[in-house]
């Protein structure tokens, strides 16, 4: 009668994640600096690409 439904994960990417997407960005820059990805004299990308860099 019901169908069986499986819900990915959300280490699959599916679902958004549950922190702000401040803390997201926040994590994602610092996350950057420590593998040396930004350096201290680097200009940052602007808010959006921060967003959008943040939620991949």
């Amino acid at each position: 009668m019901f169908e069986k439904v499986v819900l990915p994960d959300e280490k699959s990417g599916f679902f958004p994640s549950r922190s702000p997407l401040f803390e997201q960005v926040k994590a994602s820059i610092i996350k950057k600096i420590q593998q040396g990805v930004w350096h201290h004299d680097d200009v940052l990308p602007n808010e959006i690409e921060l967003a959008k860099i943040a939620i991949r």
